[in-house]
This record gives C-alpha cells, structure tokens and sequence, in this order.
C-alpha cells in the first residue's frame, strides 16, 4: 500500500521508545522530545501524527515568543550568570579575554561583554523563549563567541532560574552549546530559529564601514566643545589617587586646535566602540586628541579622546563627548568582538595607555 498518513491516539503512557508525543496545542513546529531523565511523563497529551509505513513518530510541537526585557536597562534584570559559569566561558571560548590585570579582571570584562551583548540580542529582537512539554522553557543567545575546541559558535542557554530566585531573576545561564547540541536536545527544527548575530545587523555593519577618516573638518560644530561632556577616569588607581577628580583645564581654543590636528595627522588612531542607550545601538569612533597645551606628570602631551557619531539622516558627523575613561573606551571597543587580523582591533595595554587626562574641564 501507499504510504499514508493518519491521527492516531498513543496509549497513555505516550512513550515511543525514548520518545514523548507532545500535541500542538500552541502555534509552533513539532519535535520529538528525548525523555532520558524525565520523571514524570504521563501526564503529557498523547495525540500525534504517525506515518504508518516506517512506522515513526513524526515530530512534536515546539513554540516560541519573542523574549520582553524586564527594565528599560536591557543589560541589567534579564538574566542570572553565576562566577563559575563566567569562568567556564572563559575557558572554553576561543576569544580572549584579557586585561593584563589577572584573573579578577579578566572575569569582570568578560562578564560585562556577555552582559552587553545580551543587551544588544535583545534590542535586535533575537532573544526567542522556546517551550517544549519535556524539557520546559529555554533561551539561546548568541553573543559572537566560539568553543576554542573545535571553532563552533557557542550559544548562551537559559533557563527557569531556581525557584526561590525566580522572583528576583526569573533566567539564569545554565549551559553552553553549540548549534547541533541544541537541536539533538530540543530537536533540529529550532536551527532555523536560532538567533542571528547583532554584530551582522546594518546598524553595527554600516557603522563599521564608515570611519571618521577625510571628513570634512569644517562641517563640525565646534561652538559645542566647551559643552561637551567629560567622561572622566573611573580607573582605580585614579581613583585612589584623586586624580580622578582633578580637571585638567584648556581653552576652547586649544582644544579646537587639537582637534583639527588630530585630523590632519594621518597617523592619529581611532578605534570603533559600541554605545548601548536603552533600546538602541549604535557604533560611535573614539579618535585619540594630543593637547601640547596641557602635560601629564611626566611632561607628556595630554591626550584624550573624542567619541564621534555619523548621523545618516543629516550625512554629517558630531561630535559626541570628551573620554578620559581608558577602561571604559577598551570595555565599548570589546564588545565589537573585532577578528585579530582587523586593522582597527586594540588590545587593552595599547589602548589604556593611549589616554593620560584623568579629567578634562575646556573653559
């Protein structure tokens, strides 16, 4: 005979072999459901499609909605990732994470860039929570990182925070995987489902492709220098030392000066950094700011750095504030995830040492 179709009711227990029947009872695709470890099955509905000729279960349903941030922050709140797992995904990626400053820091980068990057998956609406009757409710985040073991891009897992914890974070980061490991655990049909990279959406892409580099100087407005925000250092030897709070003054005038330079000079560096306000993203450039009019205490040049942003609607540049915060410039510049071969990638010696002005006031 033909080989047909046909609704067919499981007995109670809805096992086949290592298989449990889910019915579709949400929008969604179906997947057979591996049960090794489940207690508790029969209370699961057992109504399915069977194909009669292999006699083989066709798969079970698994739904998804889109994942809602719990506060206008999309980096705080969203998920729990414990100091073990932190260090896990240290160990098994084949990016690094490296401050110079040992393990402690280490483990704060790192934390910050999945933190971060989490956010972004969840401005670009990537973050799905999938449900399924036997393994429960999960969600995968892709945050641009790979097992250093065998290449394969590493997923973030999350799933039901323990219970007494639910109230305060209701997620929690519970396992590392790759595609193929998901998909043999919650079955293949989610592949197709899973999230894109933020770093391949327009908004990082086109920001990448187009550095501060022969702009036209002169379309900047420079009457808001003296208005520009200062980030000052949040280093904590700066810090500790006060240096943070002492403001090194220029004028207007010099500063515009140096900033023309900057621009003149061929060699001056910029470096792509990510900015994260609420639900929105965007690539800003840091160009690094040599001030001859002010020294440090080694009668070094003052150097700073300008944040600059193209606006596309206006196909013009700004100027967006003054960064004296080293650290905080390599933390934005890290979570571009840049290859090491990019000509615009800085370790965190370069770049922490590039900045000498603790804090900067223009008159």
């Amino acid at each position: 005979p033909l080989p047909y179709m046909a609704t067919t009711t499981l007995p109670p227990s809805g096992l086949w072999g290592n298989v449990v029947y889910e019915s579709q009872t949400t929008a969604g695709n179906c997947n057979a459901v591996d049960v090794e470890g489940v207690s508790d099955v029969s209370s699961m509905m057992t109504t399915t499609t069977l194909n009669h000729t292999t006699a083989q279960p066709v798969l079970s349903c698994v739904s998804r909605r889109l994942f809602t941030a719990t506060h206008n922050n999309h980096a705080k709140g969203n998920f729990y990732i414990s100091k073990e797992m932190i260090q896990r995904l240290m160990k098994e990626a084949q990016e690094a994470f490296n401050t110079g400053g040992g393990d402690e820091e280490n483990e704060k980068l790192t934390f910050a860039y999945y933190k971060e990057s989490a956010a972004l998956q969840i401005n670009d609406e990537q973050l799905y929570i999938f449900s399924t009757a036997a393994r429960g409710e999960f969600i995968p985040i892709n945050i641009d990182l790979h097992f250093k073991h065998n290449g394969r891009r590493m997923y973030l897992v999350a799933t039901a925070n323990d219970e007494q914890f639910q109230s305060k974070v209701k997620w929690q980061i519970s396992a590392l995987m790759t595609a193929d490991e998901l998909c043999h655990k919650y079955g293949e049909e989610i592949r197709a489902d899973l999230p894109l990279s933020s770093r391949q959406m327009p908004w990082f892409t086109d920001g990448m492709q187009r550095p501060p580099i022969d702009i036209n100087v002169q379309r900047l407005n420079f009457k808001d220098v003296r208005h520009l925000k200062c980030k000052s250092s949040k280093r904590k030897n700066d810090i500790e030392s006060g240096k943070s709070e002492h403001k090194t003054v220029v004028s207007t005038w010099a500063l515009k000066n140096a900033i023309q330079q900057s621009f003149r000079d061929c060699l001056s560096p910029i470096v792509p950094v990510v900015v994260i306000k609420g639900k929105k993203q965007w690539i800003e450039w840091k160009r690094f700011v040599r001030i001859p009019k002010i020294t440090d205490e080694f009668g070094r040049a003052g150097v700073i750095a300008i944040s600059m942003r193209f606006y596309p609607q206006y196909e013009s540049w700004k100027m967006e504030c003054i960064d004296c915060d080293a650290g905080r410039v390599y933390y934005q510049h890290r979570l571009c995830s840049l290859d090491v071969q990019d000509p615009y990638r800085c370790e965190y010696n370069d770049l922490i040492n590039r900045i000498n002005v603790s804090c900067l006031k223009v008159n």
